[in-house]
């Protein structure tokens, strides 16, 4: 099975303090299904999705990874990634979904989240988008933090996770320096950061995203 292959590559010097069920080899193989959903593996998602079902792992948990990939994907593989979920482990449709009358509330574990995602930094982060685009700037609060990112279903430390998996992929420096350092303040293991990039190279191949991943990784404990 796939995700007993994401082995543990280095062993972490602290084990993650978070009050939710999933195991440190769910979140790195989470992590994976993020990867290999942006390179459009869907051999292996559709394994990964499989595996994690037979480990005992929610639907919802999945639904939630693949929606949250939209935000750094685009919709084309969130869409791709719910159609294959529902094909390999079908449900019928809850309808009871949030909607735009929440908007306050996003708002409001938006802002909490970015916070804690980029710590004493925060009003620099958002202070330098909104210099760049307004519009991105109140998205990136609403939009992503508070209606994807703070949603209910997953805990931070995943969701964390898995969009470093995707930001890996997507060879995005930048973005992918500052979710490291979120990483870090949510509670991830520099280890375990690094088993997530072993994990990718093994099952997805390496290249220099994954070189400037290493890097980057290795720049947090300087």
């Amino acid at each position: 099975m796939i995700i007993r292959r994401v082995f543990v590559l280095f062993q972490p010097t602290a084990m993650i303090q978070m009050n939710q069920s999933l195991s440190i080899d769910h979140q790195l193989a989470l992590g994976l299904l993020s990867a290999a959903m942006v390179c459009q593996r869907d051999d292996l998602v559709q394994n990964l999705i499989v595996s994690l079902r037979e480990d005992g792992v929610k639907r919802t948990v999945l639904h939630e990874i693949i929606l949250q990939a939209y935000l750094h994907d685009g919709y084309a593989t969130a869409l791709e990634g719910v159609n294959l979920l529902q094909h390999v482990w079908p449900v019928e449709a809850n309808h009871d979904i949030e909607s735009y009358a929440d908007w306050e509330r996003w708002h409001s574990r938006g802002e909490v989240l970015f916070r804690t995602i980029y710590g004493s930094v925060a009003d620099r982060v958002r202070e330098g988008v909104a210099e760049a685009s307004p519009e991105l700037s109140s998205w990136m609060l609403h939009e992503g933090y508070g209606k994807v990112l703070a949603r209910p279903g997953v805990d931070t430390v995943t969701r964390e996770l898995c969009t470093v998996a995707v930001l890996i992929m997507k060879h995005r420096p930048k973005q992918l320096f500052s979710h490291l350092r979120g990483a870090i303040r949510v509670g991830i293991d520099v280890n375990t950061l690094r088993n997530l990039i072993q994990s990718i190279e093994k099952e997805l191949g390496d290249g220099e995203h994954l070189n400037l991943a290493k890097n980057l990784v290795e720049k947090l404990t300087i």
